[in-house]
């Protein structure tokens, strides 16, 4: 982690308990975790991050990517979830957009390095029974196992 993380996730981190939507529970420093996936993500495609601060959040949308689809240039929104553990996507269940792309980033904490697992459309998660996991968040689980390689989303982006 950097000071440049740890001060917008504090930003984030302190609005979100004043919202109800403070995810501390998911486990330590969460907020700094998906910001470093979302860079890592912004990277990887060659696009800017917007870590800019939302007072109502991002609405499930980090960034949208133009991609070739059927023939036609479509810009998609994507949603990156980063993970400690990186075995499962998971997607609050009344979240799921069934035209968003959810990707998975494993945040390896013992030596601070991402890997992007994999990703799936909204639609397969929405098909994918919710249930209450972890504690007491009920999500949309998706085993890595079950996820697209990215490769299939660099080869259609569109720069």
């Amino acid at each position: 982690m950097n000071d440049f993380v740890d001060a917008i996730a504090k930003k984030r981190d302190k609005k979100h308990s004043v919202t109800g939507k403070f995810q501390r529970f998911l486990g330590k420093n969460t907020t700094a975790i998906g910001i470093i996936g979302e860079q890592y993500f912004a990277k990887t495609f060659n696009i800017c991050a917007d870590l800019s601060f939302k007072s109502k959040g991002d609405g499930g949308k980090d960034f949208k990517i133009p991609l070739a689809i059927d023939g036609h240039i479509k810009k998609i929104p994507v949603d990156v979830k980063t993970s400690s553990r990186g075995d499962t996507l998971l997607v609050e269940q009344g979240t799921v957009k069934a035209k968003t792309i959810y990707v998975l980033i494993h945040y390896d904490k013992n030596i601070e390095e991402c890997k992007i697992v994999g990703w799936q459309w909204g639609l397969y998660i929405l098909r994918q029974e919710a249930k209450r996991w972890p504690l007491e968040v009920i999500n949309h689980a998706v085993d890595k196992n079950d996820l697209r390689n990215i490769n299939e989303l660099l080869v259609r982006l569109i720069k």
